[in-house]
């Protein structure tokens, strides 16, 4: 099957598909820790401070895995990508829940319903924005973006909470469907709305696992060092430029520049690169 070519055949980073997987797993424990609390309804006045206590918590397990799987593929520093998720994704949370305080609480069954999505809402969007200011994103329609899947997301796991009857079964189903959205919105459009994104890939006779893998984005001006090699990035177009010795680019010696093409695979000495080009905006 002949690989598709242009900037517009797009495939979903593994970075993006961690992360999700990542915030699943931070909502589950952000559920088994709250499931853990004793009765706070006499500490507790309203369903809003409920709301905070627990995206508080949500938010900064989420942020913590969220921030580990991210710094995992990019070969980064763990121990400080998970202060910093506990950090930011409970900043985040902060703001969004210090605005749904300022909702209406109680009344009819609809009214409880819309206030817990505004509410998951607020929370999740802002958390997932904070989590994708990590390593500085200066871009606001980026950030518009991660912001309103956030806000989808958030919103989803409001209703499915506030859905009647199986309370054990819908809270922590709302917990990790947000911390799903929150991990995908704040990693993912960071990944597919830059020019190209890198993946290594180990040599073809050493085993690896979908965690083991090493993926960068490529933003536009950056140059990227594979083995020898050099991935640079200028504008919409990446190119190769191979060390003295030559590389392999899908097949073929490579002895000069040349523009690299939509899921190219770069190899120089043992080391595998896979690009997949995105559309610039």
């Amino acid at each position: 099957m002949p690989r598709p070519d242009g900037p517009h055949a797009r495939t979903l980073p593994a970075t993006a598909s961690g992360a999700l997987v990542a915030g699943w797993i931070g909502g589950a424990l952000a559920w088994a820790i709250a499931s853990r609390w004793s009765d706070l309804s006499s500490r507790i006045a309203s369903y809003a401070r409920a709301d905070q206590l627990m995206s508080l918590t949500l938010s900064a397990c989420v942020g913590a895995l969220v921030l580990l799987a991210r710094a995992r593929f990019r070969r980064e520093a763990l121990v400080p990508a998970m202060c910093a998720g506990i950090l930011l994704g409970g900043v985040g949370a902060l703001v969004g829940c210090t605005l749904a305080l300022f909702l209406p609480d109680g009344g009819t069954s609809r009214m409880f319903t819309l206030v817990r999505m505004l509410s998951w809402s607020l929370m999740a969007g802002f958390a997932s924005v904070a989590l994708a200011q990590y390593k500085r994103l200066r871009r606001v329609d980026v950030s518009i973006e991660v912001l309103l899947i956030g806000l989808c997301g958030g919103a989803i796991a409001g209703a499915i909470y506030s859905l009647p009857g199986l309370g054990e079964l819908w809270w922590p189903a709302a917990c990790t469907v947000c911390g799903a959205a929150i991990g995908f919105a704040s990693v993912g459009p960071t990944m597919w709305r830059s020019p190209a994104v890198a993946l290594i890939l180990p040599p073809h006779e050493q085993h690896h696992t979908f965690w083991s893998l090493h993926e960068r984005a490529i933003e536009s001006g950056m140059a990227m060092q594979v083995a020898n090699a050099t991935v640079m990035c200028d504008g919409p177009n990446v190119v190769v430029h191979p060390p003295p010795s030559g590389a392999v680019l899908d097949g073929h010696p490579l002895y000069r520049p040349v523009q690299i093409t939509q899921n190219a695979e770069l190899v120089a000495g043992r080391v595998r690169c896979r690009v997949t080009l995105f559309q610039s905006s």
